[in-house]
């Protein structure tokens, strides 16, 4: 029997020369803009309904402190080929013109830092005029 002990130098060990001398080693070996650095998941969902009326609806929610967020989730009823979806923190477009599917669509943004105040919104294009229900869910960390 016998097995092998393999020690790779260089990195964080050896710069710090021992491991608990790491004060945060998430944030060390992880990319922060990545991989959420606050411990704390909250979501927030919001539901929207649109009549049968083409049109821009929005959904608007204000942070109430700082949060990073993780992803977002767009759902619908009767969707169409034309219907779509933008997504803007404070004016800044995130998503832009994503197209209706026929399964909710999940888009993992990293993490991205928020400060209390900051502004989201979804702006649904419902461009096929037919009466439907759009689900929008906010998937962040927090404190």
């Amino acid at each position: 029997m016998s097995f092998v002990v393999s020690y790779t130098t260089g990195g964080i060990v050896d710069r710090v020369r021992r491991v608990d001398g790491i004060n945060s080693p998430v944030q060390v070996i992880l990319p922060p803009h990545l991989f959420a650095t606050y411990p704390r998941p909250y979501v927030k969902g919001f539901r929207l309904e649109m009549p049968a009326v083409p049109g821009v609806y929005p959904v608007e929610f204000t942070v109430p402190q700082e949060m990073e967020l993780l992803s977002i989730e767009v759902g619908c009823t009767g969707y169409s080929d034309l219907d779509h979806w933008s997504f803007y923190i404070n004016d800044q477009v995130i998503c832009d013109t994503i197209y209706c599917k026929e399964v909710a669509q999940v888009k993992t943004l990293g993490a991205i830092k928020l400060a209390a105040g900051d502004r989201l919104r979804l702006e649904f294009s419902n461009d096929s005029g037919t009466s439907k229900v759009a689900w929008l869910d906010l998937n962040f960390a927090t404190t």
